[in-house]
């Protein structure tokens, strides 16, 4: 197949703007894989930006009233709310896999959980 001149010059344009957009999105973001790595964060570190984490841990006290819950995965313990229609119970001393994303708390990053998988009894 031979490319004319407009038709090359239409493929460089749009290769060079894939290019463009492809380097302003830069790499993926790191995923956090433990607890005392998310708390060594700063609130200034996860505002506006999305910070992964994927971990697991034993939740060490859980209040679904209250929206109140902790886990720890063995380097330290942090706490953690639930995303906007994610429907889980915690419960205390259950091991748990969670994903999301780390975001601002009122005083220090939270985990925010977008899935999470029971484990059964933690230790």
């Amino acid at each position: 197949m031979k490319l004319t001149g407009r038709l090359w010059a239409s493929l460089s344009v749009w290769l060079t703007m894939l290019c463009l957009v492809a380097r302003a999105a830069g790499p993926a973001p790191r995923v956090i894989t433990d607890v005392a790595e998310a708390r060594r964060l700063t609130q200034d570190a996860v505002d506006g930006r999305i910070v992964p984490f994927r971990l697991e841990g034993v939740v060490t006290f859980a209040d679904d009233e209250w929206g109140l819950a902790f886990i720890h995965d063995g380097t330290a313990g942090m706490y953690f709310t639930k995303a906007t229609n994610v429907e889980f119970v915690a419960r205390s001393k259950e091991r748990l896999r969670i994903e999301g994303r780390v975001i601002r708390g009122q005083f220090a990053p939270v985990l925010e959980v977008r899935t999470a998988e029971p484990l059964g009894p933690g230790d």
